[in-house]
């Protein structure tokens, strides 16, 4: 929902501009002294902005990571139950 309108004080702003803002924040910081964290937030970025294109499209790109993630927790749960 990136044309979404929030409030900010006194006046509306699209969320759109909000996570520009943040990414060129990242942008201007990535050769300072935590360059390693601010590229991470730009890959996250990246990594945000392609899943939301694929679900428009109607693909989940995140399910094989969820299955995963299931079955992990499920086998964690199952050794937390023998304990």
């Amino acid at each position: 929902m990136p044309n979404q309108e929030v409030r900010i004080f006194t006046f509306n702003i699209k969320l759109w501009y909000i996570g520009a803002a943040f990414v060129g924040l990242d942008v201007l910081r990535l050769f300072g002294e935590n360059g390693g964290g601010y590229l991470a937030h730009l890959g996250g970025a990246l990594l945000g902005y392609i899943y939301a294109k694929q679900l428009i499209k109607g693909k989940d790109i995140g399910k094989g990571f969820e299955k995963f993630m299931d079955g992990f927790l499920s086998i964690l749960n199952l050794k937390r139950r023998v304990l």
